[in-house]
């Protein structure tokens, strides 16, 4: 009985104790594809050092309850409550008809980079996308079904394209979403990683598409 009593006091303080950090949702899992589903929670990002939920892409901060014990997460008058489970080093919580799925993350305490610096730079300068030779034009004009976001287009192989795209920066780091939808629902997610007076380095954070490139190398045309 004391040897099933550790083990259980073990497991419950291990899995409590991983609990920390961030935790970003990359991906989500359907249910049942003979139903329909919303549209995912992917680039919500769970703060279990400062009980707080936020997104990549959005300024908005939330403080809620974290019961690390019981695996909930509510608002601060625990009228709506998330039950989350945590197994294989990954984070889950069903929302309708979709299991989202949650990873550690790390925001880079070495990057520091002016958002305003990099906003100027993408809209009031072309960008080239080195060896696909995409032209990209990024907008200040919000989008009219989403106002979040902003106009995007982009050139290849001499027909135009259009998007969407925005750019959040948090705790130093900053993030710019892409997507060719026009909604804004497949957002694939970079950070900054360069900057220099030529080129902008972006690493995939998150991406829809297997054959899109971890990394983006633009080179800047004033």
């Amino acid at each position: 009985m004391k040897k099933l009593l550790f083990i259980l006091i073990f497991f419950v303080s291990t899995s409590i104790s991983s609990q920390k950090g961030y935790w970003l949702c990359k991906e989500y899992k359907v249910i049942d594809s003979s139903k329909g589903h919303g549209s995912s929670n992917i680039g919500l990002i769970i703060d279990f050092t400062n009980s707080k939920l936020r997104h990549l892409l959005k300024d908005t901060v939330i403080d809620v309850k974290i019961n690390k014990i019981k695996k909930t997460i509510s608002n601060k008058n625990e009228m709506d409550t998330i039950k989350y489970s945590f197994r294989k080093s990954l984070i889950e919580f069903k929302d309708g008809n979709t299991v989202n799925v949650f990873y550690p993350f790390e925001f880079k305490k070495e990057f520091n980079f002016s958002k305003e610096k990099i906003e100027n730079l993408l809209t009031n300068n072309q960008l080239i996308m080195k060896k696909d030779t995409v032209n990209f034009q990024f907008k200040n004009k919000k989008n009219v079904l989403s106002s979040e976001f902003r106009r995007l287009n982009y050139f290849w192989r001499g027909k135009l394209y259009k998007g969407l795209w925005c750019i959040e920066k948090i705790n130093k780091n900053i993030f710019i979403g892409i997507t060719d939808d026009d909604l804004g629902i497949k957002m694939n997610i970079y950070r900054v990683v360069t900057l220099n007076k030529d080129v902008i380095e972006l690493a995939a954070v998150k991406k829809y598409l297997e054959t899109s490139k971890d990394t983006l190398s633009l080179k800047i045309y004033k």
